[in-house]
Protein backbone atom coordinates (compact mmCIF):
# COMPACT_ATOMS: atom_id res chain seq x y z
CA UNK A 1 0.00 0.00 0.00
CA UNK A 2 1.23 3.49 -0.86
CA UNK A 3 0.31 6.44 1.34
CA UNK A 4 1.05 10.13 1.11
CA UNK A 5 1.74 11.59 4.55
CA UNK A 6 1.56 15.07 5.92
CA UNK A 7 3.70 16.65 8.63
CA UNK A 8 1.19 15.88 11.38
CA UNK A 9 1.72 12.15 10.93
CA UNK A 10 5.50 12.43 11.11
CA UNK A 11 5.31 14.60 14.23
CA UNK A 12 2.83 12.20 15.81
CA UNK A 13 5.30 9.33 15.30
CA UNK A 14 8.02 11.42 16.94
CA UNK A 15 5.98 12.38 19.98
CA UNK A 16 4.92 8.94 21.12
CA UNK A 17 5.83 5.29 20.68
CA UNK A 18 2.52 4.49 19.05
CA UNK A 19 0.73 2.58 16.33
CA UNK A 20 1.52 5.45 13.96
CA UNK A 21 5.24 4.99 14.57
CA UNK A 22 5.03 1.23 14.09
CA UNK A 23 3.10 1.66 10.84
CA UNK A 24 5.65 4.15 9.51
CA UNK A 25 8.39 1.64 10.24
CA UNK A 26 6.53 -1.21 8.54
CA UNK A 27 8.27 -2.05 5.24
CA UNK A 28 5.00 -3.39 3.81
CA UNK A 29 3.96 0.20 3.16
CA UNK A 30 5.42 2.78 0.81
CA UNK A 31 5.19 6.30 2.20
CA UNK A 32 5.67 9.68 0.52
CA UNK A 33 6.26 12.95 2.31
CA UNK A 34 6.80 16.47 0.97
CA UNK A 35 10.24 17.89 1.58
CA UNK A 36 8.81 20.87 3.45
CA UNK A 37 7.63 18.49 6.20
CA UNK A 38 11.23 17.94 7.24
CA UNK A 39 11.65 21.72 7.49
CA UNK A 40 8.50 21.90 9.64
CA UNK A 41 9.88 19.27 12.00
CA UNK A 42 13.05 21.35 12.32
CA UNK A 43 11.03 24.49 13.09
CA UNK A 44 9.13 22.64 15.83
CA UNK A 45 12.09 20.66 17.21
CA UNK A 46 12.04 22.35 20.64
CA UNK A 47 8.35 21.55 21.11
CA UNK A 48 8.81 17.98 19.86
CA UNK A 49 11.68 17.43 22.32
CA UNK A 50 9.66 18.91 25.18
CA UNK A 51 6.46 16.98 24.41
CA UNK A 52 8.13 13.65 23.59
CA UNK A 53 10.38 13.55 26.62
CA UNK A 54 13.26 12.52 24.34
CA UNK A 55 16.56 14.31 23.95
CA UNK A 56 17.09 16.31 20.75
CA UNK A 57 19.69 13.76 19.71
CA UNK A 58 17.17 10.93 20.13
CA UNK A 59 14.49 12.81 18.20
CA UNK A 60 16.91 13.41 15.33
CA UNK A 61 17.88 9.74 15.37
CA UNK A 62 14.21 8.77 15.28
CA UNK A 63 13.62 11.14 12.33
CA UNK A 64 16.44 9.43 10.42
CA UNK A 65 15.03 6.01 11.29
CA UNK A 66 11.52 6.93 10.17
CA UNK A 67 12.83 8.43 6.94
CA UNK A 68 14.40 5.09 5.97
CA UNK A 69 10.87 3.96 5.08
CA UNK A 70 9.61 7.27 3.65
CA UNK A 71 10.34 8.68 0.23
CA UNK A 72 10.79 12.45 0.56
CA UNK A 73 9.51 14.24 -2.53
CA UNK A 74 11.65 17.30 -3.35
CA UNK A 75 9.69 20.52 -3.77
CA UNK A 76 11.30 21.45 -7.10
CA UNK A 77 10.31 18.11 -8.63
CA UNK A 78 6.77 18.45 -7.31
CA UNK A 79 6.37 21.95 -8.70
CA UNK A 80 7.43 20.70 -12.14
CA UNK A 81 4.43 18.35 -12.09
CA UNK A 82 1.81 20.96 -11.16
CA UNK A 83 0.29 21.38 -14.65
CA UNK A 84 -0.05 17.65 -15.18
CA UNK A 85 -1.53 17.25 -11.70
CA UNK A 86 -4.14 19.95 -12.37
CA UNK A 87 -5.13 18.18 -15.58
CA UNK A 88 -5.40 14.81 -13.83
CA UNK A 89 -7.46 16.23 -10.97
CA UNK A 90 -9.65 18.34 -13.23
CA UNK A 91 -12.89 16.90 -11.84
CA UNK A 92 -11.98 17.30 -8.18
CA UNK A 93 -13.30 20.44 -6.52
CA UNK A 94 -10.44 22.26 -4.76
CA UNK A 95 -13.07 23.82 -2.47
CA UNK A 96 -13.65 20.40 -0.90
CA UNK A 97 -10.28 20.42 0.84
CA UNK A 98 -8.07 22.98 2.58
CA UNK A 99 -5.85 24.74 0.04
CA UNK A 100 -2.53 23.33 1.27
CA UNK A 101 -3.90 19.80 1.21
CA UNK A 102 -5.36 20.40 -2.27
CA UNK A 103 -1.99 21.63 -3.51
CA UNK A 104 -0.20 18.60 -1.98
CA UNK A 105 -2.72 16.28 -3.62
CA UNK A 106 -2.14 18.02 -6.95
CA UNK A 107 1.61 17.78 -6.65
CA UNK A 108 1.79 14.16 -5.60
CA UNK A 109 -0.64 13.12 -8.30
CA UNK A 110 1.49 14.87 -10.90
CA UNK A 111 4.52 13.11 -9.46
CA UNK A 112 2.82 9.79 -10.17
CA UNK A 113 1.73 8.96 -6.63
CA UNK A 114 -1.87 7.89 -7.04
CA UNK A 115 -2.92 7.44 -3.42
CA UNK A 116 -5.07 9.22 -0.88
CA UNK A 117 -3.36 11.65 1.48
CA UNK A 118 -3.09 10.39 5.05
CA UNK A 119 -3.33 13.42 7.27
CA UNK A 120 -3.60 14.03 10.95
CA UNK A 121 -7.34 14.46 11.41
CA UNK A 122 -10.37 12.26 10.87
CA UNK A 123 -11.87 14.91 8.60
CA UNK A 124 -8.83 14.99 6.33
CA UNK A 125 -8.62 11.16 6.15
CA UNK A 126 -12.31 10.92 5.23
CA UNK A 127 -11.71 13.27 2.30
CA UNK A 128 -8.81 11.33 0.78
CA UNK A 129 -9.49 10.38 -2.81
CA UNK A 130 -8.12 7.63 -4.96
CA UNK A 131 -6.88 9.27 -8.15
Amino acid sequence: MRLVLDTNILISALLKDSTVRRILLNPSFIFYLPEYSIEEVERHMDAIVRRSGLSEEDVRLLVRLLLTNIQVLPAEQLVEKCAEASRLLGGVDPGDTPSWRWRWQQLTTGYGVKTPTYGGSERSRSRGRET
